[in-house]
C-alpha cells in the first residue's frame, strides 16, 4: 500500500524535498539511516572477540583517509582484516 500510494504522489513528494533546504534533506536522511547503523554497529560489535577489528574497520572507514588515491572503505577492510589476524593470533598465544 505505501509503495502504490508512494508512486501516485511521487511528483509532491519530489516537488517537496526539492523545495527543502540541501541541511534538512541531509537531516532526513541520516534520521532513516539511524536504525539501519545502529543495528549494524550492534552486530559488529556483538562478538567480544572480534570488537577491536571491527571498531577499526568503522573508525578507519569513517574517517575518509585517502592513501594512493584509493578510498577509505578499502583501508578500513584492509586495516580491520590485519588488526583481526593480529589480535586474534595474539590471543591464541
Amino acid at each position: 500500500m505505501f509503495y502504490l500510494l508512494a508512486g501516485i504522489f511521487g511528483g509532491s513528494i519530489t516537488s517537496l524535498m526539492s523545495a527543502l533546504p540541501i541541511a534538512w534533506v541531509q537531516m532526513l536522511a541520516g534520521l532513516a539511516l539511524l536504525g539501519t547503523i545502529g543495528g549494524s554497529l550492534f552486530q559488529a560489535l556483538n562478538h567480544e572477540s572480534e570488537r577491536d577489528a571491527a571498531v577499526v574497520t568503522f573508525l578507519v572507514t569513517a574517517s575518509g583517509v585517502t592513501l594512493a588515491g584509493i578510498g577509505s572503505a578499502f583501508w578500513g577492510l584492509v586495516l580491520g582484516g590485519v588488526s583481526y589476524v593480529l589480535l586474534s593470533t595474539l590471543r591464541r598465544t
